[in-house]
């Protein structure tokens, strides 16, 4: 699969209302991170998603994703573009928004396995953690990886949890 980049990089730094922390996860060096966002509640996070998150993207029109507005999201290809051509981001392979309160283990694992398969779609299957004769481990290792050092993150930051 050939990967097409945008030009310009999503941001390191996000700033919108509601947002209570931020950080980059890395699942092995030298590849794109996964950008997790947490905010106050979840409206504020709704908002972000249906009126900040274009600005973030900096562009006018995304695909439409499907968003589970009950505490968390998981975009798994940061891409815009038109059906010929998807643009993908150097830095990030998958953004994570997560509600402060609404972090249990139903949550943060849910939310890894996407990241998982963001992961494995980024890499095409044949990044440093893939196993050709096992594909799911190509989607577990990456999403033990991200749950592991989210809830670190996590419990450094305070944030509050189930």
């Amino acid at each position: 699969m050939k990967l097409h980049y945008r030009p310009k990089g999503l941001p390191r730094r996000v700033v919108a209302e509601g947002i209570v922390a931020q950080t980059d996860i890395t699942i092995h060096e030298g590849y794109p991170q996964a950008k997790v966002l947490v905010f106050e509640n979840r409206k504020a996070m709704r908002t972000f998603y249906r009126k900040d998150f274009r600005q973030f993207l900096n562009v006018e029109k995304t695909r439409p994703a499907r968003l589970c507005t009950r505490a968390a999201a998981a975009v798994s290809k940061l891409w815009t573009g038109n059906d010929k051509k998807e643009l993908v981001d150097r830095r990030y392979f998958c953004l994570v928004l997560l509600v402060q309160g609404d972090l249990g283990i139903e949550v943060l694992t849910h939310e890894a396995v996407h990241v998982g398969f963001a992961w494995d779609f980024r890499t095409d299957g044949e990044g440093p953690l893939a196993e050709q004769n096992m594909r799911e481990e190509n989607v577990c290792y990456p999403a033990g990886i991200f749950a592991r050092k989210l809830v670190v993150w996590l419990r450094e930051k305070k944030v509050k949890m189930n």
